[in-house]
């Protein structure tokens, strides 16, 4: 393993193989085409955050007497996942003021989620689970289980359905803006 000469992060590839695997099954595109996931920044999040609760779960429940360093490894993944947070509202181009800001957010919608995802697995309530899913990824609230055992009904959105369904974010391309500003006269040199 590399270290930075200045005493910096050096990455463990367990974790970092680890938390790369919570991300790649959250960004399926399973979730986001069939399961109707909004492909948008906070239902990327809601999904991370999902795999990451049930991740860290599995890790406290895989044995009866787990090893000393399992809550470590938890720690150090959930860890991670705040790095990447931190990285990504950086790339996105929040100052270094307002991360620290949004980090808190963060935090609290983590906690809020995984105690709601936790009581709910606890309590092997499969209605409440799905109630807390709905709300936190799709933002609508789950009317009960059909008799049966079929999928839960959903009811109206909080604050009503949209007239169009979301659209994907057109990519940006620094070139294509250049383009567009010489053409219109104003990049004059």
């Amino acid at each position: 393993m590399l270290s930075s000469p200045f005493g910096g992060f050096s990455p463990d590839p367990t974790i970092e193989g680890v938390y790369g695997m919570i991300v790649a099954q959250a960004r399926s595109p399973a979730f986001y085409r069939d399961y109707q996931v909004p492909d948008t920044v906070s239902g990327r999040f809601d999904m991370i955050v999902l795999h990451l609760v049930l991740t860290l779960r599995w890790f406290r429940q895989a044995q009866p007497q787990p090893p000393a360093t399992m809550p470590a490894l938890g720690q150090q993944i959930f860890d991670r996942f705040c790095r990447d947070m931190d990285h990504n509202f950086r790339e996105m181009g929040i100052g270094d003021l307002a991360v620290p800001k949004e980090m808190k957010r963060v935090a609290e919608a983590f906690y809020g989620r995984a105690g709601v995802y936790e009581v709910a697995l606890d309590a092997d309530d499969r209605t409440a689970l799905e109630a807390a899913v709905a709300r936190n990824v799709f933002g609508v609230e789950a009317v009960s289980l059909a008799p049966g055992g079929s999928p839960p009904i959903w009811t109206k959105p909080r604050g009503g359905w949209p007239r169009n369904r979301p659209r994907r974010a057109k990519s940006y391309s620094p070139t294509r803006r250049a383009c567009r500003i010489t053409r219109r006269g104003r990049n004059h040199e």
